[in-house]
């Protein structure tokens, strides 16, 4: 397996809620958000007008400011980054207490081949594929959905699609949150980066398969 080579195809931060995307102005995020008060912002307005919001980027991170939706990902998907975003997040909650907020979702995507190991082939061995007509039924995709707890606020979504022999999994971590102030807890370096980990492990221990470097 391979993370994909596209940043933001790879990892984001969506934080569901009541934002204010007004607040996000370049001169704002400068003021507020930027490491070094010389580092440049830049916003880009995305040319459909299909409620797409805006991107802003800063110290490598892209911000993306809607009413019911803050996203964050990033230029460059590394270690460093991760901590970046873990430190945009944690100020956005310090500069907006009052902001109400709903969940938080942590997603990892891997790509890969159904090849890659037998674990993975034998998933999309369905039960009724000899029922089914392949001369008037010709299979194009196929995708599993789980969900798994891991505490009282935290749910693993496991979504893996295959088309053809590509196959893509995303991990996504959602957790409710009552009060902004809890991303002190649910986004921070430490736990962003230990999700990662219990990802790959996971792809490791249940399918066997290794993720490249």
């Amino acid at each position: 397996m391979k993370t994909p080579p596209t940043s933001n195809d790879a990892f984001n931060i969506i934080a569901l809620g009541a934002w204010n995307p007004a607040i996000f102005s370049p001169v704002w995020v400068k003021e507020h958000l930027a490491n070094d008060q010389a580092a440049e912002v830049v916003m880009a307005f995305p040319l459909s007008a299909n409620d797409n919001p805006p991107r802003i980027t800063v110290d490598g991170i892209y911000i993306y400011p809607s009413p019911r939706v803050l996203m964050f990902d990033c230029v460059t998907y590394d270690v460093p980054s991760i901590d970046s975003c873990a430190g945009k997040i944690g100020r956005i909650a310090e500069l907006l207490p009052h902001t109400p907020v709903s969940a938080l979702g942590i997603n990892f995507r891997f790509w890969g081949s159904v090849d890659d190991g037998a674990v993975l082939a034998e998933l999309f061995t369905f039960a009724d594929a000899a029922r089914i007509n392949a001369d008037s039924y010709k299979a194009s995709s196929a995708s599993i959905k789980r969900s798994f707890g891991i505490d009282e606020s935290t749910t693993l979504n496991l979504n893996i699609e295959a088309s053809s022999s590509d196959l893509k999994i995303e991990f996504n971590f959602h957790s409710n949150i009552q009060h902004i102030s809890e991303f002190s807890v649910k986004a921070t370096a430490d736990r962003i980066r230990s999700l990662r980990t219990s990802a790959v492990n996971f792809l490791k221990d249940v399918y066997e398969v290794e993720l490249e470097s």
